[in-house]
């Protein structure tokens, strides 16, 4: 979070400090962080003077070529507004979120700024540039809106936005495995996949709703999207191939640690 200077050194229930335009600094909350999502929600404190009025986050996808705004502080220079148009939606630069291109200007320090729409709403998170000289060259990225209110969600039902585990590792270059699903190397002990009776050997063809028939990498991204939109603790149904039979079970999804 760029205003609030966020770093991996502040624990969580620790504060940081935010600036606000036209108030004193104030000492926000650390509530919760997702290294795998790169979001983090703070607690801003009551202010004798003033509320915090929320902003929305916008409920329909935008379209490439939509107009954006980008707010931040980049490069130390606070409140600096850019303005551009979404470039392409659905880039999955990580597996667990997904993200809008901008070519609005984003550099070091736009991180945790909001991507507007040109009603005022939020479309997304600013997260990170590509780059090979270190400043803006027109490839911005923003966390979509969708997935971090699907975090503030499950901290509100749960206190936490840890990552869904299936409890498995993954397989992605044996030869022999068939065209479409994830084979399974290992089950981890004690896990949801372990109490539901997953082997090695099986091969996951789908978790939820979401087949998973395509190349292993692309299973593997839609999978870790299943699981990201699952809060631990729920019971997802996982179907395997073992041997010719398909079988469907239900599994306890765990923490990512």
């Amino acid at each position: 979070v760029s205003n609030g200077h966020v770093t991996g050194a502040t624990p969580v229930g620790g504060f940081v400090m935010v600036d606000i335009p036209g108030a004193p600094p104030l000492r926000a909350k650390l509530l919760a962080v997702n290294h795998d999502k790169d979001i983090a929600l703070l607690q801003l404190p009551r202010h004798p003077s003033r509320s915090w009025n929320a902003l929305k986050i916008a409920q329909t996808a935008p379209r490439v070529g939509d107009e954006t705004i980008a707010i931040g502080y980049p490069l130390g220079l606070e409140q600096t507004v850019t303005r551009g148009i979404v470039s392409a939606n659905g880039r999955h630069l990580n597996l667990y979120v997904a993200h809008i291109q901008t070519d609005a200007s984003i550099n070091p320090g736009n991180s945790g700024g909001p991507l507007f729409n040109e009603k005022g709403e939020i479309l997304g998170i600013n997260t990170m540039i590509v780059t090979r000289n270190g400043g803006s060259v027109g490839l911005g990225f923003a966390i979509i809106g969708p997935d971090l209110a699907r975090s503030v969600a499950q901290f509100a039902a749960t206190g936490d936005i840890a990552t869904g585990r299936l409890g498995v590792i993954i397989n992605l270059s044996d030869p022999l495995k068939p065209e479409g699903g994830l084979l399974i190397e290992h089950v981890r002990p004690g896990s949801g996949a372990a109490t539901a009776g997953l082997q090695r050997g099986d091969l996951i063809v789908r978790i939820g709703e979401q087949r998973l028939l395509a190349a292993a990498d692309e299973s593997a991204r839609d999978m870790a999207g299943a699981l990201a939109k699952t809060i631990p603790g729920q019971k997802v149904k996982v179907s395997v191939l073992r041997g010719e039979q398909v079988a469907t079970v239900d599994v306890v999804i765990d923490a990512k640690a």
